[in-house]
């Protein structure tokens, strides 16, 4: 078929990688599998919508997996687990509440799922979204429309932002 010969990795409860390891081979021989399961003749232990849930899992662990393989190579994986089970135990955050000083709070608690937020939630590289407001307010506040209350100019500047 002209896939290069490979081996099912074995999942281990103890090293919670193996999972999305072993998904991850699952996916990249997803037709040599399938073909084998075929000739085996027991179509119904996977089909199509089980390939989307390995998909799905995929790109959950995948981030995790990376900052653990980076950052803790010291740290002993069944830390990770009970890490990330403690983290995916824990209340749903207000929505008014800041996400970034939670985190502050919780890094000596979560300590390499902190190392992933500083990667997922820093702030954007461009100006671009402000150098664009800045555009707008310039055709906003012209010459001709100098004598547009402040009140008019922040609802006019806020409905354009949105827009």
């Amino acid at each position: 078929m002209g896939y290069p010969e490979s081996k099912l990795i074995q999942d281990v409860c103890t090293r919670w990688n193996s999972t999305y390891d072993i998904f991850q081979r699952c996916m990249d021989i997803k037709k040599p599998l399938m073909s084998t399961i075929a000739i085996i003749g027991n179509m119904d232990s996977l089909v199509h919508e089980n390939f989307e849930i390995i998909k799905h899992y995929c790109v959950i662990f995948k981030p995790f997996k990376e900052v653990s393989t980076s950052t803790s190579v010291n740290t002993p994986t069944s830390e990770a687990i009970v890490e990330l089970d403690r983290y995916l135990n824990e209340s749903i955050l207000d929505r008014k509440s800041d996400p970034l000083k939670w985190w502050n709070d919780g890094k000596k608690m979560y300590p390499n799922l902190f190392d992933l937020m500083l990667l997922l939630l820093c702030v954007p590289s461009t100006s671009v979204l402000s150098e664009r407001t800045f555009s707008k307010v310039g055709y906003i506040i012209s010459e001709r429309r100098n004598g547009l209350s402040t009140k008019n100019t922040e609802m006019l500047i806020f409905l354009n932002s949105i827009y």
